[in-house]
């Protein structure tokens, strides 16, 4: 944290990358907190930000979204925008956040997949027009072998 309170009277983007380029911070100081919640809007983030005390309280504020957790101070409290009434994480939480972790997954990879198998098609289609001098399939019978690939692998099996 003393680059980053060096880094304010430089306004060096060097330790804005160094913050930007983290997925969160632990066991961060109560004075720090504000610093690193400026750095990050300064660089055009959408800064969140967790606190309990008296002393979280300006990083709450600043932060776009101030999450006081359940048992915080009055001060803190009120300087956030969000305030959690239960405390800490419960197994049903941990079992849903996973879910839609699998789920997004799940997501990524039928997009991803989808994509290149279309674009290996595209490539046949190519490869076989520069080796043959004219189309093999036609644009009609692209867009079925397109709808067809997916249709057969999306409809339930029978049997």
């Amino acid at each position: 944290m003393a680059d980053l309170k060096g880094g304010e009277q430089s306004g060096g983007s060097k330790e804005v990358d160094i913050l930007a380029g983290a997925d969160g911070f632990a066991e961060v100081f109560p004075e720090d907190k504000y610093i690193v919640v400026k750095h990050l809007q300064a660089a055009g983030h959408v800064t969140g930000m967790t606190g309990d005390g008296v002393n979280d309280a300006p990083a709450l504020r600043q932060a776009e979204v101030g999450i006081a957790v359940s048992t915080a101070t009055d001060v803190a409290k009120g300087a956030a925008s969000v305030v959690l009434t239960e405390g800490g994480f419960d197994e049903h939480s941990w079992r849903s956040s996973s879910r839609d972790a699998t789920i997004y997954q799940r997501i990524l990879t039928w997009v991803i997949n989808k994509i290149s198998r279309t674009i290996l098609k595209a490539a046949f289609v190519a490869i076989a027009y520069v080796v043959t001098g004219k189309f093999v399939v036609s644009a009609f019978a692209m867009l079925l072998l397109t709808f067809y690939d997916g249709l057969r692998k999306d409809l339930p099996r029978h049997g």
